[in-house]
């Protein structure tokens, strides 16, 4: 039989379509699909994550704590290269040498390519590492300087999946970097501080950065580390968890990342120490930064615990506490 125009167009959007579901899957079609690599401008002053591609992580050493985080060939991991600030200004650039480089295991986490950008969300196509199927979603606050990692890890079998979990950020500030306050309020990054606020010092040429690993009530890190894979200096920081997902579940691990002051469009370290113990109580968490995620996932996520209620002030506590006037 010949076919008229309209059933070879129907004919070849079919074929297109059982393609496209071949490739991809029904479950990991992609509705915005974004090539690497990209850049991203959320209109913040001159704000700009740059180079955001899966070209990182060294094959040699399959770990983010060591060998080189550009190897400029074989890299598989997803991250971001660089950033500016969003003064705009001489210092604004340089932000970093690799960001959010993650392995699982030993495996890095990274895509084919591929991955979907709808508004300011980039979420990567899963990827099966020991059993889990790991997601990679990147977020770009439009309210703040700062952008928000989750790592999505879905058990699909009938047992709990064990396994470790390593992710790194490379400062662009090299040599020079120093830390200038903690969650815990001291200078030495340990597993107690959720945050750490680091720069190179006054005057900076390089923005000032805020790294948050987990929140209150969340699991903390079993590690963490202020050396990390090399470029130009192996100068940043870096944390293990050890993460059980249980049969038939979901869980995930969420970070952020800010720069300058976090939410204005300077970049001071006083502003960033002024602003990073936002990020102390879960209902001071800044701008748009849980924007876009369900409470079933905000639930899932092991580092914070959004149930998490403050503790009851000791007697001694009760006692520093003011007293109304009757």
């Amino acid at each position: 039989m010949k076919l008229s125009n309209n059933s070879a167009s129907f004919s070849l959007v079919l074929s297109f379509a059982l393609t496209v579901f071949v490739i991809f899957g029904a479950h990991n079609a992609l509705a915005a699909p974004q090539p690497l690599p990209f850049d991203f401008s959320p209109g913040i002053g001159s704000l700009e994550w740059q180079g955001i591609n899966n070209v990182f992580g060294d094959p040699l050493t399959n770990s983010p704590f060591s060998g080189e985080c550009d190897p400029d060939t074989n890299g598989a991991g997803l991250g971001i290269n660089d950033a500016m600030s969003a003064d705009g200004g001489e210092d604004a650039s340089d932000a970093y040498d690799t960001a959010w480089l993650t392995t699982v295991g030993t495996t890095f986490v990274g895509t084919g390519g591929v991955g979907d950008l709808t508004g300011s969300t980039y979420t990567a196509v899963p990827q099966n590492i020991s059993g889990l199927d790991v997601t990679y979603q990147l977020f770009f606050s439009e309210e703040t300087q700062c952008n928000r990692l989750v790592l999505f890890f879905d058990n699909p079998t009938g047992s709990p999946i064990s396994d470790t979990v390593r992710i790194a950020t490379n400062f662009g500030s090299d040599d020079d970097t120093e830390v200038n306050g903690t969650s815990s309020g001291g200078a030495i990054f340990t597993t107690a501080d959720r945050w750490i606020v680091t720069s190179e010092g006054i005057p900076s040429t390089d923005p000032v950065n805020t790294t948050v690993f987990y929140g209150p009530g969340g699991l903390p890190p079993a590690f963490v580390t202020e050396s990390v894979c090399d470029d130009s200096g192996d100068e940043g920081v870096g944390a293990e968890f050890d993460l059980n997902v249980p049969g038939q579940s979901t869980r995930c691990l969420m970070f952020f990342a800010c720069l300058g002051d976090i939410t204005g469009t300077n970049n001071t370290i006083a502003g960033a120490l002024a602003a990073a113990p936002l990020f102390n109580s879960l209902d001071t968490i800044p701008g748009d930064l849980l924007s876009g995620l369900s409470q079933e996932q905000i639930d899932e996520c092991v580092n914070w615990d959004f149930a998490f209620a403050a503790a009851v002030p000791t007697l001694s506590e009760w006692d520093s506490l003011p007293w109304p006037a009757f």
